[in-house]
């Protein structure tokens, strides 16, 4: 699926989100992406983190409203499918150990921008908090593209 295709997919995603008053925000790579990081020519999912409630609530006008929605899901956290794109969900405050109990980190909700497309707000995270995520999960390359980016 390309890109324009994933986007138009987010876009059904994000009005639903804002239309439910749910806090989120993108991060990963296509905050990466869109923010011109080098080495993010593309992307494959999109990482969502939302504010900290149970993630039923999140996922509930999801399946209501676009079909197919389907997803593994535990208490705070949430991957699935909308037309073919990957969303993987993430709970503001929810601490990852990401294998080697050396590296762990905290995701937090922090907007620190937005885009618009099609009409609908799109919240974005911040690169360097994403840089900080990716040194936490042993991307070590990904976590010096970002740093490089906001120096």
């Amino acid at each position: 699926m390309g890109e324009e295709q994933k986007i138009a997919v987010l876009v059904k995603v994000a009005s639903v989100l804002n239309e439910n008053n749910i806090a989120w925000a993108i991060g990963g790579s296509y905050l990466c992406y869109i923010k011109g990081v080098e080495g993010f020519t593309k992307f494959n999912d999109f990482d969502v983190s939302t504010s900290g409630f149970d993630i039923g609530k999140i996922i509930a006008p999801l399946l209501e409203k676009l079909n197919g929605f389907q997803s593994y899901r535990e208490k705070d956290f949430c991957e699935g499918r909308i037309e073919c794109v990957l969303h993987e969900f993430i709970i503001d405050g929810i601490g990852f150990d990401f294998g080697d109990c050396s590296s762990f980190s905290e995701v937090s909700l922090e907007v620190a921008d937005s885009i618009h497309i099609k009409g609908i707000s799109i919240p974005l995270q911040s690169v360097k908090k994403w840089g900080s995520y990716y040194e936490s999960m042993g991307r070590a390359e990904k976590s010096a593209k970002c740093k490089e980016h906001i120096e």
